[in-house]
């Protein structure tokens, strides 16, 4: 996505100091306005859609807006394709840990049976439960950064022996077969209770001699397998599932254990994940009775990809998909993001449904035709412009499943397929979505902008929050992603020279192409932009927003998420030259734009940077950039804004409670019909996902 946050399909623009990040990387944005189309809509009030708080996460209710204005037929293939995504969950959880899986089913048993607990082991248990779930696993989903519970190895060892008490099973324990509980509890240990062991999901930043593989505890390759032979078997053709394997050392060498069903006709094995694609596959081929034209035809490529696992089906389903340009229900669905990858290769799965928002998707419309437009505007060379390419697919839409790397924390805003080839050849699709947007902007407090924004910044950020903030999303997504093109020189695709650099540069630059065009005459021309003064609140917000998410690292000097680090980027290099300073007011720290036209040379002159090293796959030049703007962090203002955000009562992250897709059935027991009800708790909606997730 730029996605980044698909969700990089999800790229997503950090702009605006008021919320927390989205999944893929952005500051939420509040109810969008739609100058051309009239005034913006009433944004809901909190209590109607947060539900707790849970450690530093805000949790969230989303409504499913526009469901009744869906046929029964199509809220028909939403529910299948919400089954469809929710079969892959368990595989997420996999690849995030190789002991994610079991931790989970472990503590999940014993909080079923929470009431025989002593109390404060029962509200430490709770607390600890509720965070793997929104973090689907031990480790933060922003930071990269694990975290333990605050009960002990003893703690865990009765809660475990009350629930076997209780008649729970081994099995629904997590226990293999012939493996004593206290055995299954020792091999867990470590991972659950120990800060120091496997500190770090992903890591970008290691320090002299030390191996990106070896330092993150992401499963996407083999405990001992080292980054040099990894690279030196890709380069000699060894990977062939860049995106859907796993790295595993067999006999001695180097091979892939990649995720598929198989196909046994033509003698393709069973790979790794099989029973959970099958069942995906199940309720995509219930999808296709739904499904019409196009759409049918992209679901076929799919069903065929996780039959193969061939990186030729998934470029042809990528490219169907694209070509689906108006069903008012979609997925996506698949291996797609690469954040999680210290090499940026491998693939989390993701699953999202989501239906089209109508009365929002004007302005969205509007960007998308006029992308030709400032393509031609860009500030780069005229060799990395395109110049025939088919304009994106942009809409505003509502999210009624979201799972994997695409829930419970998630992107507000999304851009697929992730391939450059595919994009530059058959276009893109540019997402936001909408109640995600909605929701989060009512679970954030103005006391945000009372701390962080400037004395002089508050009123007219108050007043044009919410229109700036969704214009620089929506261009990040509709311009920013589908911008520019690579050299004619360039073998391969730019993530294949930029490596762990890549995600980086390509939110960074669809950032900025976000904030050089804030000031093009076109968007007052097409009604996205009021007055000036939005786009002076928007480059505001923007330099805010840099120093506000550092309430999200509570220690370490480091930053390894990649938006973090392309916001770090672009706002580090604009304080170097001179646009933004880091100043203080009544002994507080803030940021000030002091000079919006040396911004915008600022702007320009990085974006054209960038996309040079993205055309030419200069990684030297990338890695100086990271290096020197996008990684190091000042622990002291770190410290600070940590207080200051505390003190306002500002959550760290988002996450969501989904609807509740209910099948209407016939006598027969046929679904006939769904319901889209809002009255799940995030422990209902958790553990009925567990239940229903696993593979048939």
């Amino acid at each position: 996505m730029q996605a980044r946050d698909s969700t990089t399909g999800h790229g997503v623009t950090a702009a605006g100091a008021a919320g927390g990040l989205g999944n893929k990387g952005v500051l939420p944005v509040a109810a969008p306005a739609i100058p051309r189309r009239g005034p913006a809509e009433g944004v809901r009030p909190a209590g109607e859609c947060c539900l707790e708080r849970v450690a530093d996460f805000a949790v969230v209710r989303l409504s499913a807006d526009g469901w009744e204005d869906l046929t029964p037929r199509q809220r028909r293939l939403a529910w299948h394709l919400s089954r469809a995504a929710l079969a892959g969950r368990d595989i997420y959880w996999d690849q995030v840990h190789p002991r994610g899986l079991a931790v989970r089913r472990l503590m999940e048993a014993i909080y079923r049976h929470q009431a025989s607990l002593p109390p404060t082991f029962r509200a430490r248990l709770t607390t600890y439960v509720k965070l793997l779930w929104l973090n689907n696993g031990f480790y933060n989903t922003r930071t990269r950064r694990k975290f333990v519970p605050a009960f002990t190895p003893a703690d865990l060892r009765r809660g475990a022996a009350a629930a076997l008490a209780a008649g729970t099973s081994l099995q629904e324990l997590g226990v293999s077969p012939g493996l004593p509980l206290t055995a299954h509890l020792d091999a867990l240990e470590r991972a659950i209770f120990d800060a120091g062991f496997e500190p770090v999901l992903t890591l970008k930043s290691p320090g002299p001699g030390a191996d990106l593989l070896a330092g993150s505890a992401v499963n996407f390759y083999e405990e001992g397998v080292t980054l040099d032979e990894v690279e030196a078997w890709a380069a000699a053709g060894g990977e062939r599932h860049p995106l859907n394997a796993r790295v595993v050392r067999r006999d001695g060498r180097i091979a892939e254990e990649v995720w598929r069903t198989g196909d046994p006709g033509t003698g393709i094995p069973e790979g790794r994940y099989a029973a959970s694609i099958r069942t995906i596959v199940c309720h995509l081929q219930s999808a296709l009775e739904c499904a019409d034209g196009a759409q049918a035809a992209a679901l076929r490529r799919l069903i065929s990809f996780y039959r193969t696992g061939s990186a030729d089906d998934w470029q042809a389903f990528g490219i169907a998909w694209v070509q689906d340009r108006g069903s008012p229900v979609d997925t996506v669905n698949g291996f797609i993001e690469v954040y999680n990858d210290p090499r940026s290769q491998k693939g989390s799965f993701e699953g999202l449904v989501y239906t089209v928002d109508r009365p929002t998707t004007a302005i969205m419309d509007d960007l998308a035709a006029s992308a030709r437009y400032f393509e031609e505007r860009a500030p780069w060379d005229d060799a990395f412009k395109r110049h025939d390419f088919t304009l994106p697919v942009a809409a505003s839409v509502n999210l009624v499943m979201a799972v994997g790397n695409g829930g419970p924390v998630c992107a507000v805003g999304a851009n697929l397929p992730n391939e450059q080839s595919i994009r530059e050849r058959c276009g893109s699709k540019s997402l936001l979505l909408t109640n995600v947007l909605r929701a989060y902007d009512a679970a954030v407090s103005k006391a945000a902008l009372v701390e962080f924004a400037l004395p002089e910044e508050r009123d007219a950020a108050q007043r044009h929050a919410a229109q700036a903030r969704f214009l620089l999303t929506a261009m990040h997504e509709v311009l920013g992603h589908a911008s520019g093109a690579v050299s004619s020189d360039l073998v391969g695709s730019p993530a294949d020279h930029l490596k762990q650099h890549y995600n980086v540069l390509e939110e960074a630059r669809a950032e900025l192409v976000a904030l050089h065009h804030l000031w093009d005459p076109k968007l007052a021309e097409i009604g996205a932009l009021a007055s000036e003064e939005v786009a002076r609140a928007a480059c505001q917000a923007y330099a805010r927003s840099a120093l506000v998410m550092l309430r999200r690292l509570k220690s370490g000097t480091t930053m390894e998420d990649d938006h973090m680090r392309a916001t770090a980027l672009i706002v580090n290099f604009l304080i170097d030259a001179g646009a933004v300073e880091v100043t203080r007011v009544t002994g507080r720290v803030f940021h000030r734009v002091t000079s919006f036209a040396r911004m915008r040379e600022g702007v320009a002159t990085l974006l054209s940077d960038l996309q040079r090293i993205k055309a030419t796959g200069d990684f030297a030049a990338a890695a100086d950039l990271v290096q020197r703007y996008a990684t190091e962090i000042d622990p002291r203002i770190r410290d600070e804004v940590v207080h200051r955000a505390a003190e306002a009562g500002l959550p760290d992250f988002h996450a969501v409670v989904l609807p509740r897709l209910e099948p209407v059935r016939d006598h027969e027991g046929r679904v006939v019909d769904v319901e889209a009800r809002n009255d799940e708790t995030l422990e209902r909606q958790m553990l009925r996902f567990a239940a229903e997730g696993r593979a048939e």
